[in-house]
C-alpha cells in the first residue's frame, strides 16, 4: 500500500481552505490576517492584474489606497515569481510604515504579507494559489462592474422617464404656448384689419371731395390753400396707416408677393404720373432719363410701384420750393435694372446712412418734427426690394446736398453688348375709354363723390347700396365694369363679384378698407381683377380702370 508524506496530509488542506477564505468578501478581512499569521506575518495584501488598464492594483476588499504610491508601484513591479523580497515601505498606520515581503504569482499577481517574519516555504505555497485567487477577485470585479453598471442603467432609465416626462410637460407647455402665440397673432391681425377699415373708410369721402373741389377753377387762393392743407394731411395719415400694416406684414413674414412679367419703365413712368401734381405743387424742376430699352423684370407690380413712389414723394418732400429731382433707370452687364431717383433736398448725414434703412428712422435729427412721419417707408421699401432678390442704396454727400437712392431688381435675360430690346408700350394716362360703371358701395357720401368723379372723368355711372340691388341693375342694364365696396350690408361684395362673373361675364374692382395680404387673394379668388384700398387716391383709381377695361 502507498502512503503519503505525513506532512502533505497535515499541511495541505488547512491552507487551501485558508486561502480560499479570502474569496469570501464579508470575511475577507479576517480571512487575510488568519492566513498572514499562518504564514508567520500580520496582515497582508493581494495586487491583480487590470487586464484593461495593464497595470497592478490592490484587489477588491482591500486598501485601495496607499501612501507614496510611486514607492509601492516600483515594488509590486520587483517582485517575481518563487522569490520573496523585503522592503520597509509607508503604510497607514500607527507608525507610518511597515516591514513588507513581496512574491510574484504565474498570472503576475502579487502577495505581500506585512509584518513579522514570514515563513518562505508557506509563503511559496500561497503564491501557487494567487491565478485561483485573481481569477475570483476578477469575476467579483466584473461582478462589481455590472451591478454598478445596472445601478448607472436604471438611474439612467429613471432620468430618461423624468426626462420624457419632463420633455413632454415642456412640448404641451411649448404647444400650448404657441397656440396662444399664434391667436395672438391672429387678433392682432384681426385688430389692424379692422381698425385700418375703421380709419380708411371715413377718410375716403373726405380724399375724393378735396381732390375734386381742389380742381374747380373759380377757387380763391386761401381756399386752394386750405384745401391743399386738407389733402395733404389726409395722405399723411393714410400713409401712416399702410406704413403701420406693412410694417406688421414684414415683421411677421407675411409680405407676399404676386409677381409678373413688367417693364421697369412702364412702372416707372407710372409712378411719375401719380407723382407729378406734389412735383407741380412745390414747383420742383423734374428730369428724367429713362432707359431705351426695355427692362423686363419678374416683381410684384403693386409692391414694386409703392417703392417708387415712395422714393419719388420722399424725394419730393425732402426737396425744398422749386429744388431739382431726377430719374432715371438703367440696365448693367451685371443683369440689375436700376430705379435711381437723385434730389437736391436735405441730404444726409454720413453717419446716419449705415441706419437710414431702420424702423423708425428718418436720418436726421430734426427730420420728425420737420416733415412728419414714423420712419416705417424705407424699410419697408427695403424689405419689398430684399424679397424680389434686389436690393436698396442710399448715398448722399451730406447734410444739405440731396440724396440719391438706387432700386436695385434682377432682370429676367442680362443685357449683353449691344443688344437691344423692344420698350414696352407705356399705357396712355386717359385713352378715352368710356364705360358704363356700377358702383356698388353703401357709404352715401363715398357712393356720391364716387359718381360725380367718374362722371366727370366721362364714365355713366350708377351706385347701388347691396348685392340685391347690384343684381337687380346687372340682371336689367348693361355695364362695362362693377366697382364694389367688400362689406355690403346683405351679403359681401366676393359673393356679388362670384355671381357678376358667372352671369354677366363682367370685370370688376374691389374697394375694401381691409387692406392686409389675406383681403386681397380673397378679392382675386373671388374674380376681382384688383383690389384697391381705401381711401381711393382718383388718379390711381382712374388708372386701375383703364387698365381693367382695356384688358377686358
Amino acid at each position: 500500500m502507498y502512503f503519503q508524506p505525513k506532512a502533505t496530509i497535515v499541511y495541505q488542506p488547512p491552507l487551501l481552505s485558508l486561502v480560499s477564505a479570502l474569496t469570501n468578501p464579508d470575511h475577507r478581512q479576517e480571512a487575510a490576517r488568519i492566513v498572514a499569521r499562518h504564514a508567520g506575518a500580520e496582515n497582508l495584501l493581494i495586487f491583480v492584474r487590470d487586464l484593461e488598464l495593464g497595470t497592478l492594483l490592490p484587489a477588491p476588499g482591500f486598501i485601495q489606497t496607499l501612501p507614496n504610491a510611486r514607492q509601492w508601484h516600483d515594488f509590486v513591479g520587483e517582485c517575481q515569481i518563487g522569490h520573496t523580497i523585503n522592503r520597509q515601505l509607508s503604510f497607514p498606520g500607527p507608525a507610518g510604515e511597515a516591514q513588507v515581503t513581496g512574491i510574484a504569482g504565474e498570472d503576475g499577481s502579487v502577495l505581500v504579507l506585512l509584518g513579522g517574519t514570514p515563513n518562505v516555504e508557506i509563503v511559496l505555497d500561497i503564491a501557487l494559489l494567487l491565478p485561483l485567487l485573481a481569477a475570483a477577485f476578477e469575476g467579483e470585479r466584473r461582478a462589481i462592474i455590472a451591478k454598478g453598471s445596472a445601478r448607472i442603467a436604471k438611474q439612467a432609465a429613471d432620468q430618461a422617464k423624468l426626462l420624457a416626462t419632463s420633455l413632454e410637460t415642456a412640448r404641451s407647455a411649448l404647444r400650448t404656448a404657441l397656440s396662444d402665440a399664434e391667436e395672438a397673432n391672429r387678433a392682432k391681425d384681426r385688430f389692424l384689419a379692422a381698425l385700418s377699415h375703421e380709419l380708411r373708410t371715413p377718410l375716403t369721402p373726405v380724399l375724393i371731395a378735396v381732390t375734386a373741389m381742389e380742381r374747380e377753377s373759380e377757387l380763391s387762393e386761401l381756399t386752394r390753400h386750405d384745401l391743399e392743407m386738407i389733402r395733404r394731411n389726409v395722405e399723411l395719415e393714410v400713409n401712416l396707416i399702410d406704413d403701420l400694416l406693412d410694417l406688421s406684414r414684414v415683421i411677421s413674414g407675411k409680405l407676399r408677393l404676386r409677381r409678373e412679367t413688367l417693364d421697369l419703365n412702364r412702372l416707372a413712368a407710372q409712378a411719375l404720373e401719380i407723382c407729378a401734381p406734389y412735383l407741380l405743387e412745390k414747383k420742383i424742376r423734374l428730369e428724367t432719363d429713362l432707359s431705351p430699352t426695355a427692362l423686363t423684370i419678374v416683381v410684384d407690380a403693386t409692391r414694386v410701384q409703392q417703392v417708387l413712389w415712395n422714393l419719388l414723394k420722399n424725394a419730393v418732400k425732402f426737396t425744398p420750393e422749386n429744388g431739382s429731382l431726377s430719374v432715371k433707370t438703367t440696365a448693367g452687364m451685371d443683369g440689375i435694372a436700376r430705379f435711381i431717383v437723385r434730389d437736391s433736398g436735405v441730404g444726409i448725414e454720413p453717419e446716419a446712412l449705415t441706419r437710414i434703412f431702420g424702423v423708425f428712422e428718418q436720418g436726421n435729427v430734426n427730420t420728425p418734427r420737420e416733415f412728419g412721419g414714423l420712419g416705417l417707408g424705407l424699410a419697408i421699401s427695403k424689405a419689398i426690394t430684399n424679397a424680389h432678390g434686389g436690393g436698396l442704396l442710399a448715398e448722399s454727400p451730406g447734410l444739405g446736398k440731396g440724396a440719391t437712392f438706387t432700386v436695385e431688381l434682377p432682370l429676367t435675360t442680362p443685357v449683353e453688348s449691344g443688344q437691344r430690346l423692344q420698350p414696352s408700350p407705356i399705357a396712355p394716362a386717359n385713352p378715352g375709354h368710356l364705360a358704363r360703371i356700377l358702383v356698388a358701395e353703401d357709404h352715401r357720401d363715398t357712393a356720391q363723390l364716387l359718381m360725380r368723379i367718374l362722371h366727370r372723368a366721362g364714365h355713366g355711372v350708377k351706385t347701388v347700396a347691396s348685392v340685391t340691388e347690384a343684381l337687380e341693375s346687372l340682371k336689367t342694364e348693361r355695364f362695362d365694369l362693377l366697382l364694389s365696396d367688400v362689406g355690403l350690408p346683405d351679403a359681401s361684395g366676393y359673393e356679388l363679384m362670384r355671381s357678376a362673373s358667372k352671369l354677366y361675364g363682367i370685370a370688376g374692382i374691389a374697394m375694401s378698407g381691409f387692406g392686409m395680404d389675406d383681403d386681397i387673394r380673397r378679392s382675386l379668388e373671388a374674380g376681382f381683377a384688383e383690389h384697391l384700398t381705401k381711401p381711393l387716391d382718383i388718379q390711381h383709381l382712374k388708372q386701375v380702370i383703364q387698365r381693367v377695361l382695356t384688358a377686358g
